[in-house]
């Protein structure tokens, strides 16, 4: 059996009691008859015992005697539930009648869902006169104050509280909150006519920076009217398409170009570019080559600049390890660490080619001569060799000369990583002169890197004193085989970005009236 025990405290004469249950009634031991009338002032505690299902349970409470009404005004206490009792009492409205419960200053209500027919009238929960919390019927929820109206305050776990309130201005407009909650770092937003929806917003203003996929189309997805940036490299002729954007969307697309290059990109209908009335976007054509694109988007028309910007970078091809050596018969000794080598070697030698080396050597692996450029006769050469996927690690050169050759050299060895395993050099270009600065011009394109050699001297040690490297290009190695056999001989190497039409150059500083041979390398090394 469960028991509740109810405190029913009368305000107003004459008061009744009455309760009802679907199964059986009894009063406590209390003695209270079914009716009760009272003067002023008098407080009344029945006792009820319930039985029966949970549903038939209830408590009326109001001014007439006789039977369970909702008007009058009065105070009802629901002292807690035994430990036994698991279930709240309900208090309710019966169907056909309306009326006003009060919560007091500091009273509560909890709402729980009704097994019963459901009630169609108004049913208000209020706090005092024009302060309503009014329930439609129907799921709407209507909140009214006599000050401070349309206010809802939650309060903390512990302390605080939150208040949400309507703007002053008079306005009639509903929201319909999204069907997920998001996720982190987005903010709600609406589409004007009430609709919200979650939108990713870049923190400090920054715009978010997409990765695209390459393909026929190429599809960016945007939420509205924000700014985005993104990459795409194109590995085929592509279509650009968009999703998502409105009024006020714009973007900064970095497109690159593949190893193959001369891809292009058509951009989608309605498309205005600076400059170019016909909607057609020009393109850096060559290998790896980046450009820069702007777009903004007026809801009809996307308005694009012309590149603002095009990019030239050495991907895939950079300078790793550098080593030189010079003297007589100089052995050399070079730490790899690129996917190919290649070694130059300035030498003097006092009268025919009869001494120049025949074959070179890394770790074992035989290199090739790609370079090889000086006067037939008494003066200076410059040589070089190549090798593809070289040993890495540490690991010497071997050079071969024809026996009774003078090894008066420079060396000078230069790794290289992310070079192109099939073609890994353009057109190697060569010069040779006895006066002035070495330089030669080579063609070559804007992701390229080029390799300079230079070899300077004369037999006079007195006349060449010193090379210096030219400009925009990054001296790699620069050394003097001293005066040997009575020869003079000064060798360095060099790497620039490339171009179409890339000089790479080192002036020859030697004594007035004197004489010198020079000769020089360029080799462009492709990604």
């Amino acid at each position: 059996m469960r028991k509740l025990s109810v405190l029913f405290a009368l305000c107003l004469l004459p008061v009744a009691a009455h309760a009802r249950q679907g199964a059986a009634t009894r009063p406590a031991s209390s003695g209270l008859p079914s009716g009760l009338s009272a003067s002023a002032g008098l407080t009344v505690r029945p006792r009820f015992e319930f039985f029966g299902a949970p549903s038939a349970r209830r408590l009326w409470g109001g001014r007439r005697t006789g039977g369970p009404t909702t008007g009058g005004a009065g105070n009802i206490f629901l002292s807690p539930p035994l430990a036994a009792v698991t279930r709240f009492l309900p208090l309710i409205v019966p169907q056909g009648s309306s009326g006003t419960v009060n919560s007091g200053t500091a009273g509560r209500f909890a709402f729980y869902a009704s097994t019963g027919t459901a009630v169609s009238e108004n049913t208000r929960l209020s706090e005092g006169t024009g302060n309503t919390l009014t329930y439609s019927g129907a799921g709407g929820l209507d909140l009214t104050g006599s000050t401070d109206s349309g206010q809802i305050q939650l309060s903390g776990a512990t302390s605080g509280t939150v208040t949400l309130s309507v703007q002053d201005a008079a306005g009639t407009y509903t929201f319909k909150l999204p069907d997920s909650g998001g996720s982190s770092g987005q903010v709600l937003t609406t589409d004007g006519t009430g609709a919200t929806s979650w939108t990713t917003t870049a923190t400090g203003g920054t715009p978010p920076f997409d990765t695209l996929t390459s393909g026929s189309t190429v599809t960016w997805s945007f939420s509205g009217s924000e700014r985005r940036k993104a990459n795409l490299t194109l590995s085929t002729n592509a279509a650009l398409a968009f999703s998502g954007v409105s009024s006020g969307s714009e973007g900064d697309l970095y497109v690159k170009q593949d190893g193959t290059g001369s891809r292009t990109l058509t951009l989608p209908a309605n498309s205005y570019v600076a400059g170019n009335g016909a909607g057609v976007i020009t393109l850096s054509s060559a290998a790896n080559a980046i450009d820069k694109l702007h777009f903004a988007y007026d809801g009809t028309r996307y308005y694009w600049d012309a590149p603002a910007s095009s990019y030239t970078t050495l991907v895939g091809v950079t300078v790793g390890n550098v080593s030189h050596a010079e003297g007589v018969g100089v052995g050399l000794t070079h730490n790899n660490n690129g996917n190919y080598l290649l070694l130059g070697i300035s030498q003097g030698y006092p009268a025919d080619n009869s001494s120049i080396e025949t074959a070179v050597s890394y770790g074992g692996s035989s290199m090739t001569k790609i370079a090889d450029t000086g006067p037939t006769n008494y003066g200076k050469r410059m040589t070089v060799w190549a090798l593809l996927s070289p040993p890495t690690g540490s690991n010497s050169f071997t050079i071969t000369e024809p026996t009774g050759g003078y090894k008066v050299w420079v060396l000078s060895a230069i790794s290289l990583s992310g070079v192109n395993t099939t073609t890994p050099t353009g057109t190697v270009a060569t010069a040779t002169g006895t006066s002035g600065t070495a330089t030669v011009n080579s063609s070559s394109a804007s992701n390229e890197v080029v390799v300079g050699f230079v070899s300077a001297g004369t037999a006079s040690p007195s006349d060449v004193t010193d090379i210096t490297v030219g400009s925009g290009q990054t001296q790699r190695t620069k050394a003097s085989s001293g005066s040997t056999y009575s020869i003079y001989n000064f060798g360095g190497s060099s790497t620039q970005p490339g171009s179409s039409t890339t000089t790479t150059s080192w002036t020859v500083t030697y004594t007035s009236g004197g004489t010198h041979d020079w000769n020089i390398v360029a080799v462009p090394v492709k990604p």
